[in-house]
């Protein structure tokens, strides 16, 4: 009987457990020298993708503090590598990470306007994983348009408006959509990026 409860609480465990904790990987580039990190692709408000790779590197004599590395779809998004990136928590908690020149292998930061990097290390402590947040992505206002908006939105603006008075609201809408990405990242994910910072 007890061998059947702990059965029943290990396939529990397994099935409460998101399977995304799987993704914290290290891999030994050499002796004494690793690095671990968690990858993850998310969509951003209107739709593009964005690949999210949340690492640290580890050397004999010292490790780098621990970075997000963010990969836009190539063409359409230019990230604003002078503002800084914006967590916020339902909760209406938030905090700001700087971006990051990179020094490391893999800190080396990509010239391609779609890629930027950001120093968790001071806040990544902070993030409660009880709770979803949302990244907030400085953009380059000079980025296309009609890919800001997305597909879908795009092909609703050729369409005329029934009223006039929800001009104001597109137009903001629009706005902010050249201003910034936004992405909703789920609690376990938060989880996953301390496992990764704690390594």
């Amino acid at each position: 009987m007890l061998l059947c409860l702990l059965l029943l609480g290990l396939a529990w465990s397994s099935l409460s457990t998101p399977a995304a904790l799987a993704n914290v990987t290290q891999h030994i580039e050499a002796p004494g020298q690793s690095l671990i990190k968690a990858r993850q692709t998310l969509q951003d408000q209107t739709g593009h993708p964005w690949q999210i790779i949340a690492f640290r590197q580890r050397y004999p004599d010292r490790q780098d503090d621990f970075y997000l590395r963010l990969v836009g779809f190539p063409g359409v998004k230019s990230v604003d590598r002078q503002q800084s990136l914006m967590l916020s928590a339902a909760s209406g908690v938030s905090f700001s990470a700087i971006p990051d020149s990179g020094t490391s292998t893999l800190n080396q930061i990509s010239t391609e306007p779609h890629v930027v990097q950001y120093n968790l290390q001071p806040v990544i402590e902070k993030l409660t994983p009880n709770s979803d947040w949302t990244l907030t992505i400085p953009l380059q206002h000079h980025s296309s348009e009609s890919d800001l908006i997305g597909p879908s939105m795009g092909r609703s603006m050729k369409k005329p408006m029934e009223k006039s008075m929800e001009e104001p609201f597109i137009n903001k809408r629009m706005t902010e959509a050249h201003q910034s990405a936004i992405l909703n990242v789920p609690g376990y994910l938060i989880q996953e990026w301390q496992m990764a910072a704690q390594h």
